[in-house]
């Protein structure tokens, strides 16, 4: 919550600073509801997206399975392992600190050197080649 309070206040600032100007300023109110609306939602797309798990050509056994749910188990994490070796390492740390360690995305950000809209795309293109992997494993 308090991000998206930082962020609409910056933008709205932005706005103003770049030299342009409300037509009705009485509109205000009205036209900060609406960046605030905008980060919010932008926030959310851009959780939704930086959590997405790679998706599998099946699901998870039950826990309850008995011998074959873990068999399945085990080898389901034997592939993930080979398919995160065949990754480079930055891809894997990233992966790691994403998926394992849920590491904010700003640390993430500065860690690997790049702006956070880039880290998003950064993701999603090691999730490709993870997907790409899986398939060919």
């Amino acid at each position: 919550m308090a991000d998206a309070c930082q962020e609409t206040l910056l933008q709205v600032l932005r706005y103003f600073r770049s030299g342009k100007r409300l037509e009705n300023p009485e509109r205000l109110p009205a036209f900060v509801h609406t960046v605030c609306q905008r980060v919010s939602l932008e926030m959310i797309r851009s959780n939704a997206r930086y959590c997405q798990l790679p998706q599998t050509e099946y699901d998870p056994p039950d826990r309850g399975t008995g011998p074959q749910g873990e068999r399945v188990t085990r080898e389901r994490k034997e592939l993930v392992r080979e398919v995160l070796a065949g990754l480079q390492e930055k891809d894997r740390d990233l992966l790691r600190r994403v998926m394992v360690e849920e590491v904010d995305r700003r640390e993430l950000s500065k860690r690997f050197g790049v702006s956070e809209d880039y880290l998003r795309v950064l993701l999603a293109r090691v999730l490709k080649r993870f997907r790409a992997e899986e398939k060919r494993a």
